[in-house]
């Protein structure tokens, strides 16, 4: 009768060991409950913390099938890019690269069991940018001004857009691609990512004509644009990281 009791409870509590494994594992397939940021300024401003936070690392949990999960955002990214392939440690191959034109085939895009990969907004992508040096400036903070009325111009800008920022490279750091490459294996420097939003602008003649969109340059950290009638970079085409959540 004990004999059958002993068994009878160390069922019990294998099957609560089980259980509690199995909601574990539902955490993991839904990112850990973190709702996933979609506000355009809340975004904006977490990417201008991460640019600076040396341990920016730790936001990141990488998860199975070449995916990784930011606890900031919610969102889920591949490791790699587009035409290369992760092989459980890193990045093998050279990515793929695309013109506007060719980014209407990715939404919906399969991978690693998932069908809901997309193209990332400006503002997520930039997300990714991470400074090594851990040191930021304005973007328009060295533009040469000396005249009253150019200085007080660019102090409006920076009071305006308190989160353009660029990365500022120090000697060690200079080179490298503004990303955590722990994270983002095997990434090419100068790398420029295309994003999903729309560049429309009277002023660049050639996005008048064709499709322009924002782009994220990773050797640099910051944002800039372009389409396939732009100049030779944005013809020969780009490459994409895909990401994931609504």
């Amino acid at each position: 009768m004990i004999k059958n009791t002993v068994v009878v409870f160390s069922l019990l509590f294998q099957f609560v060991l089980f259980s509690q494994a199995a909601e574990s594992s539902k955490g993991l397939d839904k990112n850990f409950n973190i709702p996933v940021v979609t506000d355009e300024k809340e975004l904006r401003r977490i990417a201008y913390m991460g640019k600076q936070n040396i341990k920016r690392k730790d936001d990141f949990v990488p998860q199975e099938g070449g995916i990784v999960l930011d606890k900031k955002t919610g969102l889920q990214w591949m490791r790699c890019l587009l035409g290369q392939t992760w092989n459980g440690k890193t990045c093998d191959g050279k990515a793929r690269k695309f013109t506007s034109e060719d980014m209407q085939e990715i939404n919906n895009y399969f991978f690693s069991g998932y069908d809901d990969w997309r193209i990332p907004t400006v503002w997520e992508l930039e997300t990714l940018v991470y400074c090594h040096s851990g040191k930021i400036r304005h973007r328009v903070s060295d533009t040469g001004a000396w005249t009253t009325k150019q200085l007080q111009r660019d102090a409006q800008i920076r009071k305006e857009n308190p989160y353009d920022v660029r990365c500022v490279s120090d000697h060690e750091a200079g080179s490298k691609t503004k990303i955590v490459e722990d994270i983002f294996p095997n990434t090419p420097r100068g790398l420029i990512n295309w994003t999903s939003t729309d560049y429309t602008s009277e002023a660049l003649f050639s996005c008048v004509f064709s499709n322009c969109f924002y782009s994220v340059d990773f050797s640099l950290g910051i944002k800039g644009f372009g389409g396939d009638s732009d100049n030779r970079i944005f013809r020969d085409g780009v490459q994409i990281r895909l990401v994931r959540g609504n």
